[in-house]
């Protein structure tokens, strides 16, 4: 019984240790997508008012 309660401990020091996925990349490329849209809405609202 103690090798058995000492995996479950060794498991559970694992699962506490674990660090999440680093997500630099993906929120930069997130603001980058988010800014294209945002001039691309902006150009076509200038496009509107300018053919008016």
């Amino acid at each position: 019984m103690g090798v058995l309660e000492e995996k479950k401990e060794t498991a559970r020091k694992i699962v506490t240790t674990k660090e999440g996925p680093n997500l630099k990349g993906t929120m930069i490329a997130v603001m980058l997508l988010g800014g294209f849209i945002v001039l691309s809405w902006f150009g076509v609202y200038w496009l509107y008012i300018v053919r008016l």
